[in-house]
Protein backbone atom coordinates (compact mmCIF):
# COMPACT_ATOMS: atom_id res chain seq x y z
CA UNK A 1 0.00 0.00 0.00
CA UNK A 2 0.99 3.64 -0.46
CA UNK A 3 1.39 6.30 2.22
CA UNK A 4 0.72 9.92 1.29
CA UNK A 5 1.93 12.63 3.67
CA UNK A 6 -0.04 15.89 3.49
CA UNK A 7 1.69 18.91 5.05
CA UNK A 8 -0.39 22.01 5.80
CA UNK A 9 0.06 24.71 8.43
CA UNK A 10 -3.61 25.69 8.45
CA UNK A 11 -5.15 22.35 7.52
CA UNK A 12 -7.38 24.19 5.06
CA UNK A 13 -5.13 24.52 1.99
CA UNK A 14 -7.41 23.84 -0.97
CA UNK A 15 -4.95 22.16 -3.33
CA UNK A 16 -3.53 19.96 -0.55
CA UNK A 17 -7.06 18.96 0.48
CA UNK A 18 -7.86 18.04 -3.11
CA UNK A 19 -4.74 15.86 -3.26
CA UNK A 20 -5.74 14.16 0.03
CA UNK A 21 -9.15 13.32 -1.38
CA UNK A 22 -7.63 11.98 -4.59
CA UNK A 23 -5.21 9.81 -2.58
CA UNK A 24 -8.10 8.42 -0.52
CA UNK A 25 -9.98 7.59 -3.72
CA UNK A 26 -6.91 5.60 -4.80
CA UNK A 27 -7.03 3.66 -1.49
CA UNK A 28 -3.81 5.21 -0.17
CA UNK A 29 -3.24 5.77 3.53
CA UNK A 30 -2.89 9.49 4.27
CA UNK A 31 -0.97 11.06 7.15
CA UNK A 32 -1.43 14.78 7.90
CA UNK A 33 1.25 16.99 9.40
CA UNK A 34 -0.65 20.05 10.55
CA UNK A 35 -0.56 22.90 13.06
CA UNK A 36 -4.28 23.59 13.47
CA UNK A 37 -6.34 21.22 15.57
CA UNK A 38 -9.61 20.08 14.10
CA UNK A 39 -9.04 21.59 10.66
CA UNK A 40 -10.32 20.01 7.46
CA UNK A 41 -7.26 18.10 6.24
CA UNK A 42 -6.64 16.18 9.49
CA UNK A 43 -10.32 15.28 9.65
CA UNK A 44 -10.06 13.56 6.28
CA UNK A 45 -6.78 11.72 6.94
CA UNK A 46 -6.13 8.34 8.53
CA UNK A 47 -3.71 9.78 11.08
CA UNK A 48 -2.28 13.16 12.04
CA UNK A 49 0.88 14.56 13.60
CA UNK A 50 0.06 17.95 15.11
CA UNK A 51 3.06 20.27 15.27
CA UNK A 52 1.56 22.29 18.16
CA UNK A 53 3.65 25.38 17.36
CA UNK A 54 0.96 27.86 18.36
CA UNK A 55 -0.86 30.30 16.14
CA UNK A 56 1.14 31.54 13.13
CA UNK A 57 0.30 35.26 13.16
CA UNK A 58 2.27 36.41 10.13
CA UNK A 59 1.78 35.27 6.54
CA UNK A 60 5.50 34.52 6.38
CA UNK A 61 5.33 31.21 8.25
CA UNK A 62 8.40 30.48 10.37
CA UNK A 63 7.91 28.30 13.43
CA UNK A 64 5.48 26.02 11.62
CA UNK A 65 8.00 25.32 8.85
CA UNK A 66 10.64 24.40 11.42
CA UNK A 67 8.26 22.21 13.42
CA UNK A 68 7.18 20.46 10.21
CA UNK A 69 10.83 19.56 9.59
CA UNK A 70 11.05 18.14 13.11
CA UNK A 71 7.83 16.16 12.63
CA UNK A 72 9.18 14.66 9.43
CA UNK A 73 12.43 13.81 11.19
CA UNK A 74 10.55 12.10 14.01
CA UNK A 75 8.49 10.20 11.46
CA UNK A 76 11.64 8.88 9.79
CA UNK A 77 13.32 8.01 13.11
CA UNK A 78 10.20 6.21 14.31
CA UNK A 79 9.69 4.39 11.04
CA UNK A 80 13.29 3.12 11.16
CA UNK A 81 13.14 2.57 14.93
CA UNK A 82 16.66 3.99 15.14
CA UNK A 83 17.81 5.41 18.51
CA UNK A 84 20.70 7.23 16.81
CA UNK A 85 18.27 9.25 14.70
CA UNK A 86 16.22 10.17 17.76
CA UNK A 87 19.47 11.26 19.47
CA UNK A 88 20.29 13.50 16.49
CA UNK A 89 16.92 15.21 16.85
CA UNK A 90 17.16 15.47 20.63
CA UNK A 91 20.36 17.52 20.21
CA UNK A 92 18.65 20.10 18.00
CA UNK A 93 17.01 22.41 20.61
CA UNK A 94 20.33 23.23 22.31
CA UNK A 95 21.99 23.78 18.93
CA UNK A 96 19.11 26.06 17.90
CA UNK A 97 19.56 28.19 21.01
CA UNK A 98 23.27 28.49 20.18
CA UNK A 99 22.46 29.42 16.57
CA UNK A 100 20.11 32.19 17.71
CA UNK A 101 23.10 33.87 19.37
CA UNK A 102 24.05 35.02 15.85
CA UNK A 103 21.30 37.65 16.00
CA UNK A 104 23.58 40.59 16.86
CA UNK A 105 25.94 39.75 13.98
CA UNK A 106 22.97 39.43 11.61
CA UNK A 107 21.55 42.76 12.76
CA UNK A 108 24.88 44.39 11.89
CA UNK A 109 25.04 42.56 8.54
CA UNK A 110 21.58 43.79 7.51
CA UNK A 111 22.98 47.28 6.93
CA UNK A 112 25.26 45.85 4.22
CA UNK A 113 22.27 44.70 2.16
CA UNK A 114 19.82 47.46 3.08
CA UNK A 115 19.79 48.98 -0.41
CA UNK A 116 20.05 45.72 -2.36
CA UNK A 117 17.20 44.94 -4.73
CA UNK A 118 18.28 41.40 -5.66
CA UNK A 119 20.15 38.43 -4.21
CA UNK A 120 20.79 34.75 -4.82
CA UNK A 121 20.49 31.99 -2.21
CA UNK A 122 22.43 28.80 -2.90
CA UNK A 123 22.21 25.34 -1.37
CA UNK A 124 22.56 21.67 -2.26
CA UNK A 125 21.53 18.33 -0.86
CA UNK A 126 19.53 18.53 2.35
CA UNK A 127 19.76 22.32 2.24
CA UNK A 128 18.48 22.85 -1.30
CA UNK A 129 15.06 23.37 0.32
CA UNK A 130 16.67 25.72 2.87
CA UNK A 131 17.79 27.98 0.02
CA UNK A 132 14.20 28.13 -1.24
CA UNK A 133 12.83 28.92 2.21
CA UNK A 134 15.35 31.71 2.87
CA UNK A 135 14.68 33.23 -0.55
CA UNK A 136 10.94 33.09 0.07
CA UNK A 137 11.26 34.86 3.42
CA UNK A 138 13.39 37.62 1.87
CA UNK A 139 10.74 38.10 -0.81
CA UNK A 140 7.82 38.08 1.62
CA UNK A 141 9.27 40.35 4.29
CA UNK A 142 11.82 42.55 2.48
CA UNK A 143 10.37 42.75 -1.04
CA UNK A 144 13.81 41.63 -2.21
CA UNK A 145 14.11 39.70 -5.48
CA UNK A 146 15.94 36.76 -3.92
CA UNK A 147 16.21 33.67 -6.13
CA UNK A 148 17.15 30.18 -4.89
CA UNK A 149 19.44 27.93 -6.91
CA UNK A 150 21.62 24.88 -6.69
CA UNK A 151 25.20 25.79 -7.68
CA UNK A 152 24.99 23.58 -10.78
CA UNK A 153 21.91 25.41 -12.07
CA UNK A 154 23.31 28.83 -11.18
CA UNK A 155 26.52 28.16 -13.11
CA UNK A 156 24.56 27.38 -16.28
CA UNK A 157 23.69 30.95 -17.19
CA UNK A 158 22.57 32.99 -14.16
CA UNK A 159 26.16 33.32 -12.90
CA UNK A 160 26.55 36.02 -15.58
CA UNK A 161 24.57 38.30 -13.24
CA UNK A 162 27.33 38.34 -10.64
CA UNK A 163 29.19 41.62 -10.41
CA UNK A 164 30.98 43.54 -7.70
CA UNK A 165 28.88 43.54 -4.53
CA UNK A 166 26.27 41.07 -5.81
CA UNK A 167 24.65 39.57 -2.66
CA UNK A 168 25.07 35.79 -2.51
CA UNK A 169 23.87 33.76 0.47
CA UNK A 170 25.46 30.30 0.57
CA UNK A 171 24.15 27.57 2.88
CA UNK A 172 27.08 25.19 3.39
CA UNK A 173 27.04 23.19 6.63
CA UNK A 174 29.21 20.11 7.05
CA UNK A 175 28.25 17.16 4.91
CA UNK A 176 28.65 15.44 1.58
CA UNK A 177 28.34 18.62 -0.52
CA UNK A 178 30.22 21.05 1.76
CA UNK A 179 33.51 20.97 -0.19
CA UNK A 180 31.76 21.55 -3.53
CA UNK A 181 29.85 24.50 -2.08
CA UNK A 182 33.04 25.98 -0.65
CA UNK A 183 34.77 25.77 -4.03
CA UNK A 184 31.72 27.35 -5.65
CA UNK A 185 31.71 30.15 -3.07
CA UNK A 186 35.37 30.82 -3.83
CA UNK A 187 34.48 31.24 -7.50
CA UNK A 188 31.68 33.66 -6.61
CA UNK A 189 34.10 35.66 -4.48
CA UNK A 190 36.56 35.84 -7.38
CA UNK A 191 33.73 37.26 -9.48
CA UNK A 192 33.16 40.02 -6.91
CA UNK A 193 30.11 38.68 -5.05
CA UNK A 194 29.39 39.81 -1.50
CA UNK A 195 29.24 36.48 0.31
CA UNK A 196 27.11 35.68 3.34
CA UNK A 197 28.05 32.15 4.44
CA UNK A 198 25.90 29.99 6.72
CA UNK A 199 28.23 27.19 7.77
CA UNK A 200 30.12 25.45 10.53
CA UNK A 201 33.14 24.94 8.25
CA UNK A 202 36.19 27.16 8.76
CA UNK A 203 37.25 27.05 5.09
CA UNK A 204 33.84 28.26 3.97
CA UNK A 205 33.56 30.96 6.60
CA UNK A 206 36.99 32.39 5.73
CA UNK A 207 35.66 33.27 2.27
CA UNK A 208 32.74 35.29 3.59
CA UNK A 209 32.17 39.01 3.86
CA UNK A 210 29.53 38.03 6.43
CA UNK A 211 30.42 34.72 8.14
CA UNK A 212 27.58 33.21 10.18
CA UNK A 213 29.01 30.29 12.14
CA UNK A 214 26.63 27.47 12.97
CA UNK A 215 27.37 25.21 15.94
CA UNK A 216 29.06 21.93 14.99
CA UNK A 217 26.65 19.80 12.97
CA UNK A 218 25.99 16.50 14.73
CA UNK A 219 24.42 14.92 11.66
CA UNK A 220 23.98 16.33 8.15
CA UNK A 221 20.34 15.24 7.85
CA UNK A 222 19.31 17.53 10.71
CA UNK A 223 21.27 20.57 9.45
CA UNK A 224 18.24 22.29 7.80
CA UNK A 225 16.74 22.82 11.26
CA UNK A 226 19.75 24.99 12.15
CA UNK A 227 20.66 26.49 8.77
CA UNK A 228 17.26 28.09 8.30
CA UNK A 229 17.53 30.22 11.46
CA UNK A 230 20.20 32.72 10.27
CA UNK A 231 18.20 33.18 7.06
CA UNK A 232 15.06 33.96 9.04
CA UNK A 233 16.90 36.43 11.26
CA UNK A 234 18.40 38.09 8.20
CA UNK A 235 14.90 38.54 6.75
CA UNK A 236 13.72 40.07 10.03
CA UNK A 237 16.57 42.53 10.48
CA UNK A 238 16.78 43.44 6.81
CA UNK A 239 13.06 44.19 6.75
CA UNK A 240 13.47 46.43 9.78
CA UNK A 241 16.49 48.15 8.24
CA UNK A 242 14.38 48.86 5.15
CA UNK A 243 11.60 50.33 7.27
CA UNK A 244 9.15 47.49 6.63
CA UNK A 245 6.77 45.99 9.17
Amino acid sequence: STLVVAISQSGETADTLEAVRHAKEQKAKVLAICNTNGSQIPRECDAVLYTRAGREIGVAATKTYTSQLMALGLLVAGWMDDPALFADLAAIPAAMRQTLELEDAIHAAAARYQRSDHAVVLGRGYNYATAFEIALKLKETCYLAAEPYSPADFLHGPVALVEAGFPAIVVAPAGAVADDLTRFAADLRDRGASLLMISDQADALRLADVPLRLPPIRSEWTSPLLAILPGRLLALHLAQARGLD
